[in-house]
């Protein structure tokens, strides 16, 4: 395992900044003269609705541009239709959050509560969970969690402890951590 985070940044703290993102609508249809109206309407009412976008958390729209139109073949039966694609350029005000879990679980014993990053990590499979040292003999790990098909909160979950390495704990069966995806 790779170097360890440093347990000294224990403090929550945010930040807030501008992100830029982008978003492609293509515009599709047989009839070449349909599309560019088609195209033209979505494009003035984009333009026309930006307030609505900065009520929906949308900063400012940095660019709206209206394509080109394209003709592309769809299959191999040589069906052929117009695209025009309208891409729209936008700032999104977003605040971050340093040492704050994006989920709901909690791993503890007695009084004790683990920081997830600092002193475990959650395997994408949801189900394993690695110390990054272990807890002192005769403590019982507990979890509270989502539970990823169920969605009810599932709280003081005794963890299932590996029989060789005593960092290692499994979530019991049926359970796993909603929100911990093996891309």
């Amino acid at each position: 395992m790779g170097p360890q985070p440093d347990k000294s940044r224990l403090g929550n703290y945010s930040i807030t900044d501008l992100m830029q993102g982008s978003l492609s609508i293509n515009v599709v249809h047989r009839t070449p003269f349909l599309v560019d109206e088609l195209a033209n309407e979505v494009f003035y009412v984009i333009s026309a609705n930006r307030e609505a976008f900065r009520a929906q958390g949308i900063h400012k729209v940095t660019s709206l541009n209206l394509g080109k139109e394209n003709i592309v073949s769809l299959t191999a039966s040589s069906v052929k239709v117009t695209l025009i694609p309208i891409n729209i350029s936008f700032l999104v005000l977003e605040t971050v959050f340093k040492n704050t879990s994006l989920f709901t679980q909690k791993l503890y014993y007695d009084d004790v509560k683990l920081t997830e990053g600092l002193e475990y990590i959650i395997n994408g499979d949801g189900k394993t969970i690695k110390l990054f040292d272990p807890i002192p003999d005769g403590k019982q790990l507990l979890a509270n969690f989502k539970d990823s098909v169920t969605l009810e909160q599932k709280t003081s979950v005794p963890l299932t402890i590996d029989l060789i390495d005593n960092t290692l704990y499994t979530v019991p069966d049926p359970f796993g951590v909603y929100g911990i995806y093996k891309l």
